[in-house]
């Protein structure tokens, strides 16, 4: 496995994601709803990021860059801006492990296709059996998570 301490990063952050969903929720009880809860969200964002850009000596970000760089990549933002509230209105409806699950396939499945066509100008990494198959198995696990009853 290469860079094992970032797989494990990477899987501490899936688990704070799955946190998040309850997090919202309660301040949207708090704030007003779902989009005062994400505007509550993404201004502690904006705080944390600032202070660690000046903290960091990276500074804020280049204003005349980022307002002359390609349409596309404002979605970039737009993602993460539908995802939270989605997940504003998803969590209470079908529950943090239906949500989780739902995401997280669908994030893999789309992340295969970019690896596979080197999309956005990432590296090239063809998909093969291996890969298809474990998708596969999280496809399955989905529906055993998301359909049916909950005990």
């Amino acid at each position: 496995m290469q860079h094992p301490w970032l797989v494990l990063l990477a899987f501490a952050a899936g688990a704070l994601l799955s946190a998040q969903g309850p997090i919202l929720t309660r301040i949207a009880f708090h704030a007003g709803g779902p989009i005062q809860a994400a505007t509550v969200a993404f201004a502690v964002g904006l705080c944390v990021l600032l202070a660690a850009g000046v903290l960091a000596g990276t500074g804020v970000p280049r204003l005349g860059a980022v307002v002359s760089m390609p349409v596309w990549l404002w979605a970039g933002g737009l993602i993460g801006t539908g995802l939270l509230l989605l997940t504003l209105y998803a969590v209470p409806r079908i529950g943090v492990a239906a949500f989780a699950a739902a995401v997280v396939c669908g994030q893999l499945l789309a992340a295969l296709a970019y690896d596979h066509v080197g999309a956005f100008g990432i590296e090239l990494r063809r998909v093969g059996l291996r890969e298809m198959a474990g998708t596969m198995l999280l496809l399955a696990g989905l529906v055993m998570i998301a359909c049916g009853p909950r005990d």
